[in-house]
């Protein structure tokens, strides 16, 4: 009998904020969880087809997670957790003002309005998956709800890993969560950045003046999209919508301008949107991080973190292999992800002061936001997503084929393996 998959799409809360997540999975427990972070606006919806594409492409033995940022979200009461009131894009100022934290302190803005707030509120929502079994005798940093860890529990393997893959500004927030929880990283075997945010200076002095503008006066982009959200009608944003997409099949077509419609047309969204992307320009460098990306790529000790030989990869050549990080650019004119960041990787590279496990491709014709583009280049973006995931699994049973191989050979021969094997 083949195992049966399922896919839910919920409302729950994170850190006090309401926060819609997409879950897919098989009936047997996941050795590896996909964990995607989606760019700015923050709603995996766009995105959701394609996470179900992969997944079941994949097949059994991974899980698929997605959060929105929190306060950012799209759905409505009937979705809520029970006990959840209201719908998941909230009024953050109101939702301040009536809701506190369990501990009796009110909660900050600073949670769904600044870069790491967001990171800490993805951070809080991977613990609740880590914490899955009763072995682990860490207490829990969230207060997710006792219902959502206990259904997690029968779905993960004990020593599940994460492959992240991000989109735009999730990128920049998978970064600071493996930088802020080296625990995480262990847990990681690589990464798909998929044109990483990076806050570029623009070749013309027009464009760089708009940017620097936009960084500097939030309030006024929100008063006036408030404004527009209230006034635009329907028909209108459906005319605009419909045209920016092009899709080549009517129902993914139509989700997509549904959910960017819902969106515009809601009029506390656009504080919600502008106060994080503003955030965005000033507080994200204008430069590639080369000290994060030595990091992410750093040996994964956890590989053997289960065998007695935990220590036998440090002694060994296996030492070389690290943790593969895949980048995809988009045309030249992504402004938000300019190509020319791969040169700059490259030429980092050639001259040693970049991890050679980075590697960057570019796919012609696609744009930054491709979700809204024709399904034949989207098709092309799941099958490059796909590919590294399975270059990502072979590395990693490659290792712990070659640790076997090693083992046995040398078992005998004093002072290749430590004493205590």
């Amino acid at each position: 009998m083949g195992l049966s998959f399922a896919e839910q799409r919920r409302t729950i809360t994170i850190l006090g904020w309401p926060t819609d997540e997409y879950s897919g999975s098989y009936s047997s427990p996941a050795h590896t969880v996909i964990f995607f972070v989606p760019g700015n606006p923050g709603q995996h919806d766009w995105y959701r087809s394609d996470l179900r594409d992969i997944l079941k492409r994949l097949g059994e033995g991974y899980a698929i997670r997605s959060v929105s940022h929190a306060g950012h979200g799209l759905l409505g009461k009937s979705n809520r957790d029970k006990g959840g009131t209201g719908d998941s894009i909230v009024d953050v100022t109101d939702h301040c003002r009536f809701q506190s934290n369990s501990d009796g302190t009110r909660l900050s803005p600073l949670v769904p309005w600044s870069v790491e707030g967001q990171v800490l509120h993805k951070i809080a929502y991977i613990d609740s998956l880590i914490e899955t079994t009763p072995e682990d005798k860490r207490r829990s940093r969230t207060n997710v709800n006792r219902k959502h860890q206990v259904a997690c529990r029968c779905q993960f393997k004990s020593d599940f890993k994460f492959i992240f893959i991000g989109h735009s500004f999730g990128c920049h927030v998978i970064q600071r969560i493996c930088v802020l929880r080296p625990d995480i990283l262990e847990r990681t075997s690589g990464f798909l950045f998929l044109m990483p945010y990076i806050r570029t200076k623009p070749s013309f002095a027009m464009d760089r003046r708009k940017i620097d503008f936009a960084g500097s006066h939030s309030e006024l982009l929100v008063a006036i999209s408030t404004k527009v959200s209230r006034l635009f009608p329907y028909s209108l944003f459906r005319k605009m919508i419909r045209e920016g997409t092009q899709s080549n099949s009517d129902d993914e077509n139509e989700s997509i301008a549904n959910i960017t419609i819902n969106l515009l047309r809601n009029h506390v969204y656009p504080r919600n949107f502008f106060e994080l992307g503003t955030e965005e320009l000033r507080d994200i460098p204008n430069e590639i991080d080369v000290s994060t990306f030595h990091l992410l790529s750093s040996h994964r000790t956890s590989l053997f973190q289960n065998t007695k030989d935990s220590d036998f990869c440090l002694n060994t050549p296996h030492k070389k292999q690290r943790r593969p990080i895949f980048i995809l650019h988009a045309s030249d004119n992504d402004q938000w992800c300019p190509s020319f960041h791969g040169k700059e990787i490259m030429s980092l590279q050639m001259s040693n002061l970049f991890p050679p496990f980075v590697e960057t491709t570019k796919i012609s014709g696609l744009r930054h936001d491709y979700v809204c583009q024709k399904t034949q280049l989207r098709g092309r973006v799941n099958n490059w997503i796909l590919s590294k995931i399975f270059e990502i699994e072979e590395k990693v049973a490659l290792k712990i084929n070659l640790f076997d191989t090693f083992k046995r050979t040398n078992s005998r021969v004093p002072g290749i393996l430590p004493s205590k094997l």
